[in-house]
């Protein structure tokens, strides 16, 4: 025995418009994690970081004394700041070389320049976000999602 369900969905137009919704609640999601990853990597500049993968060494005992202080900021001429940008529409957060000739020197370091890494970027070992930045952005995505489809 065979049994057949058929589920007349009506107008065509008003499933179009759901998936229209759905689409535009998708790219807030997006959006919103896009912004919340960027903040949490400009928050990785200064003092301290919000979520930095790993602990930054201490400045060379030259660049110290030209600089007054024992600590890392990335925080000087505000250059590599300013080149971490965030595409909403992408969902994209980067930090190009074009914008700060040495963003991809501090992140992952220069042994030939002398430069140890300092990564401001939250990236765990995996090559995917650290534990704290994940859940800060798929939280971000669920309150925008929350607020597109009531």
């Amino acid at each position: 025995m065979n049994a057949t369900l058929s589920l007349s969905l009506g107008d065509s137009s008003a499933l179009a418009g759901l998936e229209s919704a759905v689409a535009w609640a998708v790219g807030e999601a997006q959006a919103a994690m896009a912004a919340r990853y960027g903040e949490i990597v400009r928050s990785n500049f200064g003092e301290s970081g919000l979520d930095r993968p790993s602990a930054w060494p201490p400045l060379s005992p030259s660049y110290a004394k030209e600089v007054g202080r024992t600590y890392a900021t990335l925080f000087v001429s505000g250059a590599l700041f300013s080149a971490v940008r965030v595409d909403a529409q992408d969902a994209r957060v980067s930090a190009s070389n074009a914008d700060a000739p040495y963003a991809t020197a501090h992140q992952f370091g220069n042994p030939a320049g002398n430069l140890p890494a300092r990564p401001y970027f939250p990236v765990a070992a995996d090559g995917g976000p650290t534990e704290y930045t994940r859940g800060e952005v798929l939280a971000a995505a669920a309150a925008a999602l929350g607020r597109a489809l009531p």
